[in-house]
């Protein structure tokens, strides 16, 4: 598959997502519901290969001027979006690891604990790992917590990155419970990067890429 048919269907899904969040859909049957939820499923499934495959292309290719643009309207929008959540207590989550190892939110209280929200079908969260292993090398007292939102039927496109692609810290499953983390935390897209302090509070409820030297200032003042 070529890049440009890998960026086009990227594009798709981001727009998918979009009308879903912006238009509200009618009411459907159940088997209206379970229709779809197979179709989608299967559509998605593919494309987790894919994005498994093409983790080199780059996602964010874009000029300066561009990227100070989105930069500003990032951060006009955080305040608008996010303002509230920060120094409230961290909604507590409990999910397994590939081991079916439960991991807790509140029993990494008291270390800095980064959560990267991420998918087996997301692209650019892929590509963003070995970013994110460099900055777990630089800074070993912050908590790497990888939570992935895949559903249980995609725990095995899941498995195969952490196979393939090892991302650095503990990596946890949702699963059945996606759709409750995605309310609590606010998940419209992804990837996202949380920050919760020492006291178990949201410190930052998006911050910068992996990549970007803004993320390393805010890790190098903790």
């Amino acid at each position: 598959m070529s890049k440009k048919l890998i960026k086009l269907l990227g594009v798709v899904i981001l727009l998918v997502f979009t009308l879903v969040i912006v238009l509200k859909p009618k009411e459907l049957t159940p088997e209206e519901k379970a229709v779809k939820d197979k179709k989608l499923d299967v559509f998605m499934r593919d494309y987790a290969d894919k994005a498994l495959e093409s983790d080199t292309i780059s996602y964010r290719k874009t000029e300066n001027i561009l990227d100070k643009t989105i930069d500003d309207i990032r951060d006009t929008f955080d305040v608008i979006k996010y303002g509230n959540y920060v120094g409230k207590p961290a909604p507590d989550f409990n999910y397994p690891d590939k081991d079916g190892i439960l991991h807790s939110l509140s029993s990494f209280k008291g270390k800095w604990v980064l959560i990267d929200v991420w998918a087996s079908w997301c692209g650019p969260c892929i590509q963003d790992m070995r970013h994110l292993n460099t900055l777990k090398n630089k800074f070993p007292k912050v908590q790497f917590l990888g939570v992935s939102i895949d559903k249980e039927s995609f725990k095995d496109k899941w498995e195969k990155v952490l196979e393939v692609k090892k991302p650095s810290g503990i990596q946890v499953i949702a699963g059945v419970n996606t759709e409750i983390f995605q309310e609590k935390y606010v998940i419209k897209q992804i990837p996202r990067y949380i920050l919760i302090s020492p006291k178990g509070e949201i410190a930052h409820m998006n911050l910068p890429h992996p990549d970007e030297k803004e993320m390393e200032l805010i890790l190098k003042e903790l």
